[in-house]
């Protein structure tokens, strides 16, 4: 069930992101993260929304790189099997079945690379060990804002055998769009 309400949110969202790619009006707000060592900002349109559809809670982070054409990166944590909050300082990790935690990178227009709660389980079903588990901890949601650090391991083509893409030290401090 979880799969089947937050996977089309999080499509839906990142498919707009791409479509969107406007700047973000204030330089006060970031999204960043090192990828594979390479230190890379998507703050080109990078905002968060924060809805809670039939009492369920989400929140989307997404942004696109400044000035590199198709890449982008959406990270979601939602719940879809009850109504508790999502609040800050906790580390939602995909491994944690009462939370959706997923995430997807486009790399260029052609190469997609995922993370999260599906892949988590699907690694762990063809015996793959993920070194470094997509995490997510907010600390600061408010009215106007999202803010927060993540870091894991996304896979080429939501393939846990597939070449690996390593975030670490993500931040971000987003906008929240209405």
């Amino acid at each position: 069930m979880k799969r089947i309400l937050a996977l089309p949110v999080t499509l839906v969202s990142f498919i707009a992101l791409l479509s969107a790619c406007k700047k973000s009006s204030s330089a006060s707000y970031s999204f960043t993260a090192n990828v594979g060592g390479t230190s890379t900002s998507f703050n080109q349109a990078a905002y968060a929304v924060v809805e809670a559809p039939l009492g369920q809670p989400v929140i989307i982070v997404q942004g696109v790189a400044n000035g590199q054409a198709g890449k982008s990166l959406m990270l979601s944590v939602s719940n879809s099997s009850n109504t508790n909050p999502i609040v800050k300082g906790h580390a939602y990790v995909d491994t944690d079945p009462d939370w959706n935690v997923e995430g997807i990178y486009s790399e260029s227009g052609t190469s997609i690379f995922f993370a999260g709660n599906d892949l988590a389980n699907a690694a762990l079903n063809s015996g793959v060990t993920i070194a470094h588990h997509l995490t997510v901890t907010f600390t600061s949601i408010d009215s106007t804002s999202v803010k927060g650090t993540f870091s894991g391991d996304f896979f080429q083509g939501d393939d846990p055998h597939g070449k690996i893409s390593s975030f670490t030290n993500g931040t971000f401090n987003v906008k929240i769009q209405r």
